[in-house]
């Protein structure tokens, strides 16, 4: 990890405890303990979850400082959520406890030494675990759970929205054939709370991965993880754009791309797999803010993308298809041949 990366680490970190307390005003009071996403927790439970992890992870990060090679403890946080009954307690004392937490940790952070971020002990559960290891999980935690929040609070608030859920899906008509790989692999279902669930997915695939690993080809010729991470930005900017113009019922025939042109030219390779990481999140935040502002009438309006047909809606379910398709890739063809590298 550079010293840029865990600098940027640091930043999410400072900002977490602002982050979530940001996203729960999604939340009507009355619905704190509510499960509007079947099988996901409530904003609550997601409260008292990260009192616990954040209180916890302040400990490991001393213990890593101040022990030589200290065993860490793992634990199950779905057990704690059953055991500590956490929809049924007040948010406020969790709430102060994460705050706590992460106040207090920051200044230790900020004095680390790069001798510091190479101490190590044991994970119970995952090995050999550093301080940069530290790092990298609870970087982004808080940052992850304030979106699994406003996710909550989009259904929550937008139940009898048709944008709440996205357009229903495209007909064959409505996009070039090709795309049909795509579009055939997203679920039946709400596409914009699907565009938020599986990127969270890509997310948590993507943390097993290491920055050198990262750089990773299968076979001579295919793209490394970070260019095929690099592609699914540029794919989803150029989509988002063709949604637009096509919601914007704008008729102005728009020209096609050549993938492999454009992953040559970026140079993905030079930037780091976290770096990339963070610039995607950005642009599907953008992305999902964008759809759903739609109009119902705007998703089935139609332009012309490389001389062929497409509607607003056929351009949204590309996005996402396009990285359910990768993302199989990387289970299937990537990882499997890393174990073997």
């Amino acid at each position: 990890m550079t010293p840029e990366e865990r600098q940027s680490l640091i930043n999410q970190y400072a900002s977490g405890f602002a982050d979530v307390v940001e996203a729960l005003r999604s939340i009507p009071p009355s619905s704190l303990t509510a499960h509007p996403i079947a099988g996901k927790w409530s904003a609550a439970e997601i409260v008292h979850h990260l009192a616990d992890s954040e209180m916890t992870s302040a400990i490991r990060i001393r213990r890593l400082l101040c022990e030589d090679h200290p065993t860490i403890q793992g634990y199950d946080e779905a057990h704690y959520a059953r055991r500590m009954d956490y929809n049924s307690r007040e948010i406020g004392p969790s709430l102060e406890a994460f705050r706590a937490a992460r106040i207090s940790t920051l200044p230790v952070l900020s004095a680390m030494t790069p001798a510091d971020w190479l101490r190590e002990g044991t994970h119970t559960e995952s090995g050999r675990y550093t301080s940069e290891d530290w790092l990298r999980s609870y970087g982004n935690h808080a940052r992850d759970h304030a979106e699994q929040i406003r996710r909550l609070g989009k259904v929550l608030g937008s139940a009898n929205d048709v944008n709440a859920a996205g357009p229903g899906r495209p007909a064959a008509e409505e996009h070039n054939a090709y795309f049909g790989r795509y579009i055939s692999l997203v679920p039946e279902g709400g596409l914009l709370p699907l565009l938020e669930s599986q990127f969270r997915d890509t997310q948590e695939l993507m943390r097993g991965i290491s920055e050198p690993q990262s750089l990773f080809r299968y076979a001579p010729g295919k793209w490394s993880i970070r260019e095929m991470v690099g592609h699914l930005i540029d794919g989803e900017r150029i989509f988002s754009y063709r949604a637009l113009r096509f919601a914007r019922n704008d008729k102005t025939a728009l020209p096609g791309f050549e993938q492999d042109d454009f992953v040559t030219a970026a140079n993905f390779d030079g930037i780091s797999l976290g770096e990339l990481m963070e610039e995607w999140s950005t642009v599907r935040r953008s992305t999902i803010q964008m759809l759903s502002k739609f109009a119902e009438e705007a998703w089935t309006r139609r332009g012309v993308a490389n001389s062929s047909p497409m509607s607003a809606r056929a351009a949204a379910y590309v996005i996402a298809g396009h990285e359910l398709y990768h993302r199989e890739r990387l289970i299937k063809d990537y990882v499997p041949a890393l174990s073997k590298a």
